[in-house]
């Protein structure tokens, strides 16, 4: 699958997984000022918008053509209120809002599979993170600096979802038993399955992250 991240205005956003679903990717973003390390005290407001399409289908590794193919095309607009209490050390509150349009074959009873067209809005898991840097070296041409983040996912998103696949891998097992090899979800019926579209995770994760910018001149990195 391919994924695009798209910037507004002088926005940059830094990605940071805190678990393997798609839907509960941890952001966390910066003004095109914090990119160059220049931080200062007070609290900062901060959107972004990420797109991600999910379009093209594999089998084995290699692109499987379909008439009708299932995709998922999901957008995340972040809402982050931050406060930074020095120069030095900040904290942050991320809220997303997701918004997702899909296709996919859904078997309900794992007999009869139906195609399922849907648009869903809803609110994605909340993240609170502190940054403490740890260096920085300021200059008029080149400078840099290293942030240490850390902080905690909140399970704030719609598992409904993931109680459906949950639910699907029960009967799976009631009618072939536990332990079997093949996968409860059908992957060659479906590209887009029910985990893929859960706006949360349903847990508390930690998040544990560390951040570089340089700059030179006009130019910077931020990574």
């Amino acid at each position: 699958m391919q994924k695009h991240l798209l910037r507004l205005g002088g926005t940059t956003v830094a990605l940071l997984t805190a678990s393997t679903l798609d839907a509960c990717e941890l952001c966390a973003i910066y003004r095109a000022a914090d990119a160059r390390g220049a931080y200062g005290s007070g609290f900062t407001f901060t959107t972004a918008a990420q797109f991600m399409p999910y379009r093209t289908g594999q089998f084995n590794g290699e692109e499987f053509p379909r008439a009708n193919p299932d995709y998922l095309d999901r957008w995340m607009f972040h809402f982050v209120g931050g406060w930074n209490v020095t120069e030095k050390l900040g904290i942050s509150l991320n809220i997303p809002l997701v918004h997702q349009s899909y296709q996919r074959v859904g078997i309900d009873d794992l007999t009869r599979p139906q195609t399922i067209r849907a648009e869903e809005t809803g609110l994605g898991d909340i993240s609170l993170i502190g940054r403490y840097q740890v260096w920085q070296s300021t200059g008029m041409t080149l400078g840099g600096s290293i942030n240490l983040l850390a902080g905690l996912k909140l399970p704030s998103g719609d598992t409904a979802h993931l109680d459906e696949q949950a639910r699907q891998l029960r009967i799976y097992e009631g009618i072939v038993g536990p332990g079997h090899n093949h996968d409860a979800l059908g992957p060659v019926t479906s590209g887009v399955h029910a985990h893929d579209l859960a706006l949360g995770s349903g847990s508390v994760d930690g998040v544990l992250g560390l951040t570089a910018n340089a700059h030179w001149q006009r130019a910077f990195l931020n990574a």
